[in-house]
């Protein structure tokens, strides 16, 4: 890293550049806090784009009317905590981060279930070369929200 002051090359970690004395620390957290500003509106995105998951869901169980019983409660769960995250995320005081870490774990629930429709024969044998199909879908729907709250988290304990 440079001194935005003088141009000299700083150590790592350095809070003064030892040329010119100026204090360099401030640029560091104003980078941080860019990066969190984006972060929470990756993640605000990434709310309302569970809340469309969680309707699809709803939508899904009822139609089928297969596993409505783990669908139903996991669609509510997901809805609720990304309502609240959005909600709480405003306030800036990491209030979030529960609910934050539910959309991880529902998420990473999901990531399972994606490797098990891919790897179950039963799956296999009625959809035969759409399995691949079916899990490259849910990858899409599922890998990025997944990656954007990871992001978030780093940048919560980066700041």
């Amino acid at each position: 890293m440079k001194c935005k002051f003088c141009g000299n090359e700083l150590e790592i970690g350095a809070n003064i550049c030892h040329v010119c004395g100026k204090n360099v620390q401030e640029d560091k957290k104003e980078n941080v806090d860019i990066k969190l500003d984006l972060a929470i509106k990756r993640v605000k995105f990434s709310s309302v784009y569970c809340m469309f998951i969680s309707i699809l869901l709803f939508v899904y169980s009822i139609k089928i009317r297969e596993l409505y019983y783990i669908i139903i409660p996991l669609a509510l769960v997901l809805a609720i905590s990304a309502i609240v995250s959005i909600i709480k995320i405003k306030k800036r005081d990491n209030s979030e981060k529960p609910f934050i870490i539910t959309l991880l774990v529902i998420f990473s629930f999901f990531e399972l279930f994606s490797f098990i429709v891919l790897f179950n024969p039963a799956v296999y044998d009625f959809f035969g070369f759409l399995t691949l199909l079916i899990f490259s879908l849910m990858q899409v729907l599922i890998l990025p929200p997944f990656i954007i709250y990871i992001s978030y988290i780093r940048a919560i304990f980066n700041k």
